[in-house]
């Protein structure tokens, strides 16, 4: 198993077909999906109004739950 999140920096020979079985990409979620993450993660522990979840929203753009 292997991960990375810039495969045009990885080498050829690592990435040639046969190596390993499959691959999966994995994209970052959108802001609906971030919304959720966020809501769910934070559930009983902090309250935000509207206006700060979607400030967090918006700055957590590119990023993903893992």
């Amino acid at each position: 198993m292997a991960a990375t999140d810039a495969l045009e920096m990885v080498d050829e020979a690592v990435v040639r077909e046969g190596l390993f079985d499959f691959r999966i990409q994995v994209h970052d979620p959108d802001r609906a999906a971030r919304q959720k993450i966020l809501e769910e993660q934070l559930e009983g522990r902090h309250q935000l109004t509207g206006d700060d979840m979607d400030a967090l929203v918006r700055r957590t753009e590119g990023r993903s739950a893992g």
